[in-house]
């Protein structure tokens, strides 16, 4: 072991951005667990933890490959987005050699680990197509943990703005994308650091069939920028990307109710007609916002606050620029009548057209959740909010209420011991993201009866349905 082999022990104390990392995991359908982890149960007489990381292809050493390893374990693709009481780290030497001293007092517990390197996929693979990684339990001697990294695409560089000057906290979305199938998977999702300085790893040395390698660059302040296709550009460019995001136009306003008060807490979507740029703010106590980034072309802006039955929906023209200081009153726009249920945990309606509309949705039916308690957190499905939309259930597009409740009692969702898993695609909009998320929905053998009681009461015409 050289010099070069160094072990840094860190204390993370700050929380950063979790929601980002979580999303992409949940769009990604949450079926690949990518992580691996070395989990150490004691190590009462070692405090080393050793190992060699290797090239998977051709087996020869890595030099300078990063080894992290971190105290509670964890789901180690998240590893830059989640806080950890203990990380250490070592560099590997000329022979790919790596050593990471642990103090004794903290080589109890649990541990997780990750290797990277410039040029290589990460250990625990991306979201898309990670693996479960080994686990390793270790006592009294601490086994070698090595780990072979396949190669990948080298990409690397910079975010700034039109003057040049580094842009921190851009997000940086990387996918593959396949038009043909209509599919998307995420190679990486991170973030600018404070030179606007970024890296990609995971991204295969060949794209699959058909498929193009697609970044967004995206930030509050300013205008989307995209590599439509990483793969087409050489290997010099993509060490050294320079990437210009545009400020873009600009719309600044006040928010008022239908009486002239000023609304705090409201929402404003702004979002182009190819919904390919979306932008969103809320006002302050004094009913103001600002959204920045916007495309020199026409947006439809959506403005709603809760507890308010008052919306905003139009549209403004930013071809010739921004939009400064305008008052956008909200008008009465009351849910529609029609009977709502309540369904492990969660108030369900029809999707009709009149709801559709209502809550701006482009699809053709499904069942529209009025509210979710803590209860349908426990399904498996993320946290659902008012608004969203079940149109999904299996690999049956659903119209309302009986065909949700026919599809997930289909047998081919049951399992022996009467629990069923089934897939469950919902519409969702919130602040921070929008899109459709693919989940499966886990029911016990209770859960499943209650799913059986309502759909018989609804046959038979017996049930005293409430008004929302």
């Amino acid at each position: 072991m050289d010099d070069n082999a160094i072990s840094h022990p860190v204390l993370l104390t700050s929380e950063t951005k979790r929601l980002v990392w979580i999303l992409a995991l949940v769009i990604a359908g949450a079926l690949f667990a990518g992580c691996q982890q070395a989990r150490m149960s004691a190590m009462p007489q070692s405090d080393h933890i050793t190992g060699t990381v290797r090239d998977a292809v051709s087996k020869k050493p890595i030099a300078g490959a990063l080894v992290v390893a971190v105290s509670p374990a964890i789901d180690m693709r998240m590893l830059d987005a989640v806080s950890t009481e203990l990380r250490f780290e070592s560099v590997t030497d000329g022979e790919g050699r790596y050593q990471i001293s642990i103090p004794k007092s903290s080589s109890t517990g649990s541990w997780s680990m990750k290797a990277t390197h410039l040029g290589h996929e990460t250990s625990t693979g991306s979201p898309m197509d990670g693996d479960v990684g080994v686990a390793v339990d270790i006592g009294g001697k601490a086994e070698p943990v090595d780990f072979d990294l396949a190669p990948a695409l080298a990409i690397t560089g910079h975010a700034v703005d039109a003057a040049d000057r580094p842009i921190a906290g851009a997000l940086v979305t990387a996918m593959l994308r396949n038009d043909h199938r209509g599919s998307y998977g995420y190679i990486s999702v991170t973030e600018t650091a404070r030179d606007g300085g970024f890296v990609i790893y995971d991204y295969p040395v060949q794209a699959p069939g058909g498929s193009v390698g697609e970044i967004q660059f995206t930030h509050p302040r300013y205008f989307r920028t995209t590599i439509a296709d990483v793969y087409q550009l050489t290997d010099t460019a993509r060490a050294s990307l320079r990437i210009v995001l545009p400020d873009g136009q600009r719309i600044r306003g006040r928010i008022t109710d239908d009486v002239g008060h000023v609304v705090q807490g409201a929402v404003i979507d702004a979002e182009t007609n190819n919904y390919y740029e979306r932008k969103v703010a809320v006002t302050g106590n004094d009913g103001r916002f600002e959204i920045l980034g916007l495309p020199a072309s026409p947006v439809n802006l959506a403005i709603r606050a809760k507890g308010y039955d008052l919306q905003f929906n139009g549209s403004r023209d930013l071809t010739r620029g921004s939009i400064s200081d305008e008052v956008f009153a909200l008008t009465s726009m009351p849910i529609p009548a029609g009977p709502v249920h309540s369904l492990l945990g969660m108030t369900l309606r029809d999707a009709t057209p009149e709801v559709l509309r209502r809550y701006r949705w482009d699809l053709p039916g499904g069942v529209l959740v009025s509210a979710a308690t803590p209860v349908a957190t426990g399904l498996g499905i993320g946290a659902l909010e008012e608004g969203d939309l079940i149109w999904c259930i299996g690999d049956r597009k659903i119209g309302n209420l009986s065909e949700f409740l026919e599809e997930v009692l289909d047998p081919k969702h049951r399992n022996d011991d009467g629990t069923i898993n089934v897939r469950v695609v919902y519409a969702f909009r919130r602040n921070s993201r929008s899109g459709s998320n693919t989940q499966y929905m886990a029911l016990s053998a209770v859960q499943v009866a209650e799913v059986a009681e309502l759909r018989r009461l609804i046959h038979e015409g017996s049930l005293p349905t409430r008004k929302p």
